[in-house]
């Protein structure tokens, strides 16, 4: 059997789907759009994105260490990862300016973001009955990148002549000389466990699934910035500006009181793994109860807890439809299709939040899709 899928998706209690696609695809934010957001915002604030596309060759005839319920299984994937948790201030000061804020401080801290990308090229064991299995993968580090901001404020002065800006934290980036997929700035191993068991007299079953869980050892040319600045911007003088007092104009004077340190060298991350713990069960003949929540262990990241409703139709296809909490976003309601047309093929398409696809006002967006053949197996 030869199996492709993706997912990926967008996600925050705080910021919409308008937002997203401006920022991602261009265009402008009105000021009434802006301010909205900024009205239903905390001190603190998350958005987190995901997503991973693979490839995967389950070998249904092979036989392993003498035992026939036993496959062989060869992956590929890659995949992304970002999460971000961010002040009120923050976003005020960068889509609204800091006009409502003369003579007094913005609080822009904490902050704290993280961005990366791996590859995985995995091997592995799974039971032809259950597909349970296990995967054990060699990784490639893409890119990698993390900002951790303490405490920042800005100061503007009461004449609004006079800015100054404090900010403390740690920044550290993977190796930048080389770009692209399969880049190679870092190495490390990864295992994905997947384990199913049947309920009692086939009436449904209970599936749990380990994603991810390894480390990357990102290159020597990795590096770590750690700060500690004070920046106060006095700008332009009106007078020499416009020339009034016949002397040149002088470009803006910064007085910096900077403590930056860099190292570089190799640095170990874990990537971000998951759980996942789903229950399938008859509640009639043809439909079944369908429970599940899924641990992404993170700091903006909550648990998605997720229940609905799958319904055959024929012995072809199944529709479904859940309800969901927690993840990046809110609260969300998806849709799900499997259609097996034929023997031979195997088809999978939905979305845990259909309002993202619609709606601009939904809280997050996502989408997945899967593609299988399987070989020799009768119509």
């Amino acid at each position: 059997m030869v199996m492709a899928d993706a997912e990926g998706g967008v996600g925050s209690p705080v910021l919409d789907r308008r937002f997203f696609s401006t920022m991602t695809l261009g265009g402008r934010l009105n000021d009434w759009h802006t301010e909205m957001l900024l009205f239903d915002m905390d001190e603190v604030n998350r958005v987190g994105l995901s997503g991973r596309g693979q490839l995967s060759f389950y070998g249904m005839a092979d036989t392993i260490a003498g035992r026939s319920d036993l496959g062989l299984r060869v992956s590929i994937a890659s995949s992304w990862y970002g999460q971000a948790g961010f002040s009120r201030g923050l976003y005020e000061l960068i889509f609204k300016g800091n006009a409502n804020h003369v003579g007094d401080s913005m609080a822009l801290g904490p902050f704290s973001g993280q961005y990366q990308t791996w590859q995985k090229f995995g091997l592995g064991v799974f039971n032809k009955r259950t597909f349970s299995g296990a995967t054990l993968s060699f990784v490639t580090g893409q890119d990698f990148q993390r900002l951790e901001v303490r405490d920042a404020s800005l100061y503007t002065n009461l004449l609004a002549d006079s800015l100054s800006m404090s900010y403390t934290g740690e920044y550290m980036r993977s190796d930048t000389a080389n770009k692209g997929w399969g880049a190679g700035n870092g190495l490390g191993m990864a295992l994905d466990l997947e384990y199913n068991r049947p309920l009692a007299g086939n009436n449904g079953f209970i599936s749990l699934t380990l994603r991810d869980f390894g480390v990357v050892g990102w290159n020597k040319n990795t590096e770590v910035y750690q700060f500690d600045s004070v920046t106060t911007w006095q700008g332009y003088s009106t007078e020499q500006l416009f020339g009034l007092d016949g002397g040149p104009i002088v470009s803006p004077n910064w007085r910096d009181s900077i403590d930056v340190e860099m190292e570089r060298g190799v640095k170990w991350q874990m990537l971000p793994f998951s759980v996942h713990l789903r229950m399938l069960r008859y509640f009639t003949t043809n439909t079944l109860m369908d429970f599940s929540i899924r641990l992404q262990p993170g700091h903006y990241s909550v648990p998605l807890v997720q229940a609905g409703l799958s319904h055959f139709i024929g012995d072809r296809m199944i529709l479904s439809g859940r309800a969901g909490v927690g993840g990046f976003g809110t609260f969300s309601l998806g849709a799900e299709v499997q259609w097996m047309p034929g023997g031979n093929w195997y088809l999978r398409a939905g979305t845990n939040n259909a309002a993202g696809l619609i709606m601009p006002a939904a809280r997050s967006i996502d989408a997945f899709a899967t593609v299988a053949y399987f070989f020799d197996r009768k119509q």
